[in-house]
Order: structure tokens, then sequence, then C-alpha cells
């Protein structure tokens, strides 16, 4: 579903800012898409609008082919771009905004485009020469530019805490790289 061409993978200062922003207590969605738009360059609201038609900001949905969280990342797109837990909002909203910004950046800025590749794989763009002409993507891209030109609420993500029990379990998780840069934050906050 989702074409990882010309999107850099996760570096440690990428998922240290999310697990931050993961751990803040009772941190808004709102304030999840705030700040991961601004560390990507990515229109906020279009950030949103992409949440919105994917999931309706259901960070526990998954789709019929497999594609997890609010943003509705692919597994192995979710691996690609560092994306632990792609049921945690923090990391799937971090996910979809790199993802955004990498397919915003392959298509010169055009939202059109980048939304169609974001629905319909950067590939079935390229090949077409535009938003392709299958039904679905030609709906997306209209209901997802239409949601952009709106102004609403994404809500609260109940994000409390990452829930990890032992410095073991975060070690697991995080693995090499991420976990320095975990433990370096945690000098710090």
């Amino acid at each position: 579903r989702q074409n990882q061409q010309n999107v850099s993978g996760g570096s440690s200062a990428d998922f240290a800012a999310a697990m931050r922003s993961s751990l803040q207590t009772g941190q808004s969605l709102d304030d999840l898409f705030k700040t991961m738009a601004r560390q990507y360059g990515v229109p906020e609201k279009l950030l949103k609008a992409v949440a919105k038609a994917e999931s309706g900001f259901d960070a526990s949905a998954t789709s019929s082919c497999g594609a997890m969280g609010i943003m509705q990342l692919m597994p192995s797109t979710a691996r690609f771009l560092g994306v632990a837990d792609a049921y945690d909002p923090a990391q799937n909203i971090m996910g979809g905004a790199k993802y955004l910004r990498g397919l915003l950046d392959h298509f010169d800025g055009d939202a059109s485009l980048a939304v169609a590749a974001y629905n319909a794989g950067a590939g079935a763009v390229e090949s077409c020469g535009g938003i392709p002409p299958y039904a679905e993507t030609q709906a997306y891209v209209s209901k997802v530019l239409g949601y952009a030109e709106g102004d609403f609420s994404a809500g609260s993500s109940g994000v409390t805490s990452v829930g990890w029990n032992t410095r073991e379990e975060q070690q697991t998780l995080l693995g090499g790289i991420f976990y320095g840069a975990y433990q370096t934050y945690l000098i710090y906050m």
C-alpha cells in the first residue's frame, strides 16, 4: 500500500523526540500532530487530514491489509521509519509525518501527488504521471485535501506512558542506537 521510496530511515534523534512526546502524560493528539508536523516540516492540517481519512484518529485501528494505528502504517513501512510500536500514537504520527515529508519531497511539494502516493504508492503515481485513475485513490485525495482545508481537533490520545516495566524491556524494544538516544534523553529529562 505504501511505497518506501525516497524516505530516509529513522534516526536516534527522531525516535528520542517521539519518545519524549509519548512520555508526556495526557498529551493530546493535537499536540502530537503539531509537534511532529513542525519537526518534519509537514503542514499540520495535511498531516491531520491524512490521519482522519486513514483511521478517524483511532490509535488501535488495523486495516484488513494490516495497516496499523492512526496513520495506518504498513508493518514494513513502520519498521523502515523507525517505528517500534505502530499503535503508540506518538510513534505512529512520527512515522506518518516522516513518510509524508518524504513523499512531499519526492513530488516537489505537490500535496495532491504526495497524498495519492500515501494511498496508492509512489510507483503508481509515477507510472500514471499523476494521480492514478483508481476510484479509491481519487476519492481519497479529494477527501484528504477537503479535510486539510477545514479546522478540526484530533482529540486526546490517552497516552499516559510508554508502558515499559523494566530497563530490559526498554532496551529490547528500542534496540541499539535508539536505546542510547533514549538513555541520553532520560539524563536530561
